[in-house]
């Protein structure tokens, strides 16, 4: 029996192997993708949020009484305990926000972009987990052309993050982006093909 909750597929993937690629290729074809970054940007202006933050980082992390972005972003790559702080803030709020659309969308599949699904062992949360895969060195490529991050720099951000190998392992299907959007699109047409044969899982909830 189909549960009473839409078909709920985790995309993920570490820094520039494609993810939002993925995601935005996913919209074009008419699914439903939640960005639970973008949840995360908007946790950044709740009143709240902002106050831990500036007890915790001071006003290096601020501009014009709003959090930098990229500045609070670089210090999260940077340091580890940086990292947990802000992962163990807006994690809550996040995920509150998700349980609200799943309750209330009627969507028949939903997709939610999700870079630390497995960091946050949330993958027994979803029907299915996508993993979008692209070599160490290849990434680097992108994040130097893309954003013009020097390599010193994006091997940094890159070592911070889970290893691609286990994010291979632990995901239900893996897609690589290692050559052409012509052939990534393909690969990513081949998938949902396959949604209708994929089965519900008896998933958990996901946690508060």
């Amino acid at each position: 029996m189909r549960p009473d909750r839409p078909f709920l597929i985790a995309l993920t993937g570490g820094i520039a192997s494609g993810k939002s690629l993925a995601a935005d290729w996913f919209r074009n074809k008419g699914f439903r993708v939640v960005d639970s970054d973008l949840l995360g940007h908007n946790a950044l202006r709740q009143k709240d949020v902002v106050e831990k933050i500036k007890l915790k980082f001071g006003e290096e992390v601020f501009h014009q009484d709003e959090i930098d972005r990229k500045v609070l972003g670089e210090l999260i790559f940077s340091d580890a305990e940086a990292r947990q702080f802000i992962n163990r803030l807006l994690h809550p709020v996040i995920i509150k926000c998700l349980k609200k659309i799943v309750t209330e969308t009627e969507e028949e599949y939903l997709i939610i972009e999700i870079p630390l699904l497995f960091e946050t062992n949330l993958e027994d949360c979803f029907d299915l987990t996508i993993n979008i895969s692209a070599s160490e060195e290849l990434r680097i490529e992108r994040l130097h052309s893309t954003r013009g991050i020097d390599r010193h720099e994006a091997e940094t951000r890159i070592k911070s993050q889970l290893s691609e190998q286990e994010r291979v392992a632990r995901a239900d299907v893996n897609i690589i982006n290692d050559s052409t959007p012509e052939i990534f699109q393909d690969r990513l047409e081949k998938l949902i093909m396959s949604f209708g044969e994929r089965k519900f899982k008896d998933i958990r909830i996901l946690p508060d």
